[in-house]
């Protein structure tokens, strides 16, 4: 996810999820002090080199619960906080807003697997043992980063949006807490039978099936839960999700996966050779369920040529021989 998408998905999940900061003009009025950690990284050396840390690999992270990192006791120091807001987008991001002594809100988020890290921005200190990397953007708004991985970049990462107030030090301070607690004793989810929490996505296409739709593809983790296949003309996306389910619109046209797994298929009508395939592999509670999306995108090519959509069915085919049975 680009740093512009994930600032996207935080307003987003900020307008949807969390309440709406109302009344007067915060900014010019005078409020109480809030107590915030220490500045994290001040005086570290910057760790440079591979990273082995065993607890922040993509198999640790995605077994780890956000919301629990971003809970009420976690924030209490900041002011009072309204509780933690889950993302369907992204398992791995969970939001929560806290309202400091003064009356100001302080939105803050943190997102496991970020690969928002910003190529111009350079690494300085340290967080827990992992290599700190902070960027304010010109809307006040800041971002501090844990780095997990190298080559893609991954990292743990903490949004803040804090008017009238230190972003880049409040982020750092929860974010020094957040990787404390994964070390320690990290809030986990439950995997039951059939689960997609625990699924390397960028495993579950076979080879030979994978090169007839993309020659020469470079595969790609973005984050936790997404996986991608990059070639010299197409490209594929995988993607799992939790929600409701995709149903049957003027969009989404069902399409048969086989083995009784019914998906709806959405062709892009101009343009480029697209086609994207959705399906609910897991029902949790009622129309909430564990949520997978294969994309096929061929931007030279014509569609009644290349066939998107056939060669999407077969991935997904692929796809359903690969993940855990429900």
């Amino acid at each position: 996810m680009s740093l512009r998408a994930f600032r996207t998905v935080l307003a987003g999940l900020f307008v949807l999820g969390a309440v709406t900061a109302c009344g007067p003009d915060l900014g010019k009025a005078n409020f109480a002090r809030t107590t915030v950690a220490a500045q994290p990284g001040s005086g570290d050396q910057t760790p440079d080199g591979p990273i082995t840390d065993p607890a922040v690999t993509v198999a640790a992270l995605q077994l780890v619960d956000p919301c629990g990192l971003v809970d009420n006791a976690t924030l209490a120091d900041l002011g009072t906080p309204a509780g933690p807001r889950v993302n369907s987008i992204d398992l791995g991001m969970c939001s929560n807003e806290v309202k400091d002594a003064g009356g100001k809100t302080i939105k803050i988020a943190v997102q496991l697997g970020s690969s928002a890290i910003g190529g111009a921005t350079k690494a300085s200190g340290a967080v827990g043992g992992l290599a700190r990397i902070e960027d304010k953007a010109d809307d006040g708004s800041c971002d501090v980063t844990a780095l997990t991985g190298k080559a893609p970049d991954l990292g743990i990462r903490v949004n803040t949006i804090y008017t009238g107030g230190d972003s880049c030090r409040t982020a750092g301070g929860v974010l020094e807490k957040v990787v404390k607690r994964i070390h320690e004793k990290p809030p986990k989810y439950s995997v039951e039978k059939g689960s997609l929490v625990n699924v390397d996505l960028c495993s579950v296409i076979d080879g030979q099936v994978l090169t007839e739709a993309v020659p020469a593809a470079r595969k790609q983790a973005n984050g936790l839960h997404v996986c991608s296949w990059l070639g010299s003309g197409p490209s594929v996306l995988l993607t799992f999700t939790r929600g409701t389910k995709t149903v049957e619109s003027a969009d989404f046209k069902k399409v048969d996966l086989g083995g009784g797994v019914t998906g709806f298929q959405k062709t892009k009508k101009t343009g480029s050779s697209d086609c994207s395939i959705r399906w609910q592999h897991r029902s949790i509670n009622g129309d909430v369920g564990d949520n997978l999306a294969l994309n096929y995108t061929y931007y030279s090519a014509d569609a009644s040529k290349d066939d998107p959509c056939g060669k999407a069915l077969k991935l997904v085919q692929n796809v359903l021989t690969k993940v855990p049975k429900p």
